[in-house]
């Protein structure tokens, strides 16, 4: 990002919006970040290089999965997530 990094991005947006569900992807993958994202206020953090199912199974919680008859699911049943 060209005028700040994720971290302060999210930051900056938990000042003001504590709603919006947020993923982070990202190529740093330590520990540390981990955790200093989920500090910052995502909501899950998925380290690249990723799947699509680690994508998919991190999205679930935050916007829920729903049957066919349109009912909410278990998020990370509904997705084969453990």
């Amino acid at each position: 990002m060209p005028l700040m990094n994720g971290f302060e991005f999210l930051e900056k947006l938990r000042e003001h919006d504590t709603q919006t569900p947020v993923l982070l992807l990202s190529a740093r993958d330590s520990s540390d970040d981990v955790a200093q994202g989920l500090r910052y206020g995502a909501d899950d953090y998925v380290r690249k290089p990723f799947s699509l199912e680690d994508c998919s199974c991190a999205l679930r919680p935050s916007f829920g999965a729903r049957t066919p008859t349109g009912k909410t699911t278990s998020a990370t049943s509904a997705a084969g997530c453990s």
